[in-house]
């Protein structure tokens, strides 16, 4: 018995019954405070993402303009190997400024012009690239290691491997 006269495990059977006066820690959140944490991220999305997503643009356009231009040299590889028995002379890839077609040195014919996505250019307008019936690749028009196509300070260039005429690109810098 206590002081007060009343047993020990009545006071324990009371206290177990009485509803906690403050809520437990990870009992759960308000309705308020879900959307206040939702109008926070939504915000910083608002904000981050289109900052984020316009500094890559540069590299998605020479990227793809660069991809553009191999899978035209590619085509024109393969053109000289599956037409070497009716074009000895092979096909030709040539580049202006702007723009770059595959031309069929035999009969100087040519396929529709394809350009650069807006802003890029070749950094010379006399690329010339011939592919022989073996795939092999051989440099005209004073043409060096690598086409470069470039808009400001941002360029890609598209090398070429002449013996095999394997052709890549690659990012050659920029901000």
């Amino acid at each position: 018995m206590h002081a007060r006269g009343e047993n020990v495990a009545d006071g324990v059977t009371r206290l177990a019954r009485a509803r906690p006066r403050f809520r437990r820690a990870g009992a759960g959140i308000t309705l308020i405070e879900l959307l206040a944490v939702v109008v926070v991220f939504g915000l910083i999305a608002a904000i981050a993402l289109p900052r984020l997503a316009g500094a890559d643009l540069w590299m998605v356009e020479g990227e793809a303009s660069a991809r553009k231009v191999v899978a035209t040299a590619w085509l024109a590889r393969r053109m000289a190997i599956e037409n070497a028995a009716d074009n000895p002379t092979g096909y030709l890839l040539t580049c202006t400024q702007r723009s770059y077609r595959i031309l069929n040195a035999k009969n100087w014919t040519y396929d529709e012009e394809a350009f650069l996505a807006d802003g890029w250019q070749f950094d010379r307008s006399d690329y010339v690239v011939a592919f022989d019936p073996y795939g092999g690749a051989t440099r005209g028009g004073g043409l060096v290691d690598d086409m470069i196509i470039r808009k400001g300070e941002n360029r890609w260039a598209v090398r070429l491997e002449s013996a095999t005429g394997h052709v890549w690109c690659e990012r050659k810098g920029g901000s």
